[in-house]
């Protein structure tokens, strides 16, 4: 069952989470407001719109935000996105699939166009989220909040987010991840 190439050896994981130690600690780390980042996206309303097959979002903080699947007549079709809860627990969310905003929630995106790697989007949702938990039902996560809070971010030499580091952190701690689940795996296999 074993896939050699799949799995790191316990010096080749000790030193990816050096790795990740040394880049994290030995960078510098500038806060932005989130509204000099990303923009809040206009959608169309569709509260009213029937039963289909196009996921909406609502004020839930499970199931990626999903709530309901209703008809696309006349939605705003979103994909490699950001959606939030506007109302309930405050918390954000990646869309990397068609989606529309149905209720007590909102989209934004990046200002400016960026590489759409998922691991830049990754890393931007734990920033996001370090945000977002301070929300709740009585201190509502609306647009116009969360947009002048401050988010902590990588940045390189001319002062400008580091993408390149954010890529390769995000790499290491993904490979530290999956071989995890591979050594679990073969550790069930083994059982049988």
């Amino acid at each position: 069952m074993e896939n050699a190439k799949d799995i790191l050896t316990q010096t080749e994981r000790d030193a990816f989470q050096a790795e990740i130690e040394n880049l994290y600690l030995n960078r510098i780390w500038k806060e932005f407001r989130i509204k000099d980042i990303f923009e809040q996206i206009k959608t169309n309303n569709v509260i009213t719109n029937g039963s289909g097959d196009l996921p909406a979002t609502t004020a839930i903080s499970t199931n990626n935000q999903l709530g309901k699947y209703i008809s696309p007549k006349g939605a705003t079709i979103l994909q490699n996105v950001f959606s939030a809860t506007a109302n309930g627990n405050g918390k954000a969310f990646f869309q990397p699939k068609p989606f529309t905003i149905l209720q007590d929630s909102y989209a934004f995106k990046f200002k400016y166009k960026i590489n759409n790697k998922k691991q830049f989007y990754l890393f931007f949702l734990g920033s996001l989220n370090k945000v977002f938990q301070k929300y709740s039902w009585d201190n509502k996560s609306t647009w116009n909040r969360i947009s002048g809070e401050l988010i902590a971010l990588p940045v390189d030499n001319q002062n400008q987010i580091n993408f390149d580091f954010i890529e390769k952190f995000t790499f290491l701690i993904m490979k530290i991840i999956l071989n995890e689940i591979i050594n679990y795996y073969n550790k069930k296999v083994e059982i049988f």
